[in-house]
């Protein structure tokens, strides 16, 4: 039962440690003898030991002397004392110096067994800690779940390495702080059912949806599901919280929605698509036959031209249906990044003439070069800058940061364009790229729709959020390197 077990005897007596080493083998001990302190101290395999029995007096020297020597040597060994004075200040002092306990000769063996049998017991207790902690330490380590452990106060105490590593924190960064500075509820995200819980902990009920926000100022929705620890009083003192990243799961459902939404419209409009071009056409050639023969009557003029813009609108917004049902290909060249947002700057000089209005870049000596479709790019560019544009009174001031980042473990290039408008309301924010969602009083609301598709061809993706300063900010991520797509 004991034979991992091996215990040290240094006593300066034969007889006495040879007897004791036979009652300890009886109990199954591997038993090592000593004679002096010397002897003792040139070892260097304290870790195979579990017990040392030492004699307080030996030839040459006092153990009282040695014991924080030795407590250094053999952190996890329990050393027992042994003495044939009865001095109490003597055992005082070698208990104060790290003894486990002090026995006086002739040793009672069966009080020595089963003070060892506890002890015995412990170390077993111990060791099976250590391997549980080390097995808990590896899975929180290799597990691909997030891992935050909160106080009764809601406050964060440790965190695993996927929580840093898709996060971007440290440990020692997020240790003390408040969880509501990384998690916010989803605002999608229905009542329900919440764990019994410290009143400052965070209501995370089974499943619930929160926003991790990352170092970089990104967030992905979370999952989690919670474990209350309790003191003897039955108070919370910690949350054990795993997380699960629903990124790629929503961006899956998301990409399903939107094919079956793309599968719908593309059967309208294959039916739609020859009869309404035609239809246009002819009300076009008859608008242009009623301008030549008006073009003398003034007043009718002008209510042709408001027919001629009905017209152009409707058509505009046919195409924009059209582009948005065919597939997006894309075919990535490397290109200078900045360049094709300044040529979409370029594009809008029409919408801008007359206004005050202004682009403003930031490169930080950043590399711009990307492999992307400039045309297609150019067309999210354009995008983001018409909003911005029509969103913004005068004076228009629109800034673009570049920044060299990771995005889904790759090299990759941001740009963050930023407006000083009035922003994006909350309600808002997470819809701005859904299909036919528009606050205007033109258009089909589907342009940020396509620009998010555009990008998801690149690999890339594209958030919104509104500025500090109180603008819109569009934040598109792109990898530096892209392999052709069809989206």
């Amino acid at each position: 039962m004991n034979s991992d077990l091996c215990i040290l005897i240094v006593d300066d007596e034969p007889d006495l440690a040879n007897s004791v080493r036979r009652i300890l083998r009886l109990d199954g001990y591997q038993v090592e003898i000593a004679t002096s302190l010397a002897e003792l101290l040139d070892r260097d395999n304290w870790s195979d030991y579990f017990a040392i029995l030492l004699d307080r007096r030996l030839p040459d020297g006092n153990a009282d002397q040695i014991l924080p020597v030795l407590n250094e040597l053999a952190r996890d060994t329990a050393v027992i004392m042994i003495t044939a004075y009865a001095d109490l200040e003597g055992a005082l002092i070698a208990l104060r110096h790290g003894a486990e306990d002090f026995f006086l000769k002739p040793v009672d063996p069966e009080h020595l067994r089963a003070r060892l049998k506890r002890l015995a017991d412990l170390r077993r207790v111990e060791s099976e800690l250590k391997r549980e902690r080390a097995f808990a330490q590896i899975v929180l380590d290799t597990t691909q779940a997030l891992i935050l452990v909160l106080n009764g106060e809601g406050r964060v105490l440790r965190l695993n390495r996927y929580f840093e590593s898709l996060s971007g924190y440290r440990q020692e960064e997020l240790v003390g702080k408040s969880v509501d500075s990384i998690l916010r509820p989803d605002p999608k995200e229905l009542p329900g059912e919440s764990p019994e819980q410290a009143p400052s902990l965070p209501r995370l009920h089974p499943g619930s949806l929160h926003k991790l926000r990352f170092k970089s100022g990104q967030e992905c929705d979370v999952a989690w599901w919670t474990a209350p620890l309790k003191n003897e009083q039955g108070q919370i003192t910690e949350l054990i919280c795993a997380g699960m990243n629903m990124t790629e799961y929503n961006r899956l459902q998301e990409k399903l929605i939107q094919s079956e939404r793309l599968a719908a419209i593309g059967e309208a409009m294959a039916g739609l698509t020859h009869e309404s071009r035609n239809a246009l056409q002819r009300s076009q050639a008859c608008l242009d036959l009623l301008a030549d023969r008006l073009d003398d009557q003034p007043g009718s003029l002008e209510l042709l031209e408001s027919i001629q813009r009905a017209q152009d609108d409707l058509y505009r917004l046919y195409e924009e249906v059209r582009a948005y049902a065919a597939p997006i290909h894309v075919r990535p060249q490397r290109c200078d990044v900045g360049e094709i947002l300044r040529k979409a700057w370029c594009d809008t000089a029409v919408m801008r003439e007359g206004r005050d209005a202004s682009l403003e870049e930031h490169t930080t000596e950043v590399d711009l070069h990307c492999e992307v479709d400039a045309f297609a790019l150019g067309q999210v560019f354009r995008n983001i800058l018409e909003n911005a544009v029509q969103a913004c009174s005068d004076p228009v001031r629109i800034e673009v940061e570049y920044a060299a980042t990771t995005g889904t473990a790759a090299p990759s290039l941001s740009i963050t364009i930023g407006d000083n408008g009035p922003g994006l309301p909350p309600q808002h924010v997470d819809r701005v790229f859904d299909s036919f969602f528009t606050t205007k009083t033109e258009g089909a609301g589907l342009g940020m729709a396509i620009a998010r598709r555009i990008l998801q061809a690149h690999d890339g993706q594209i958030i919104a959020r509104s500025s500090r300063g109180g603008g819109a900010e569009f934040v598109t991520t792109l990898p530096r390197k892209s392999g052709e797509s069809l989206h």
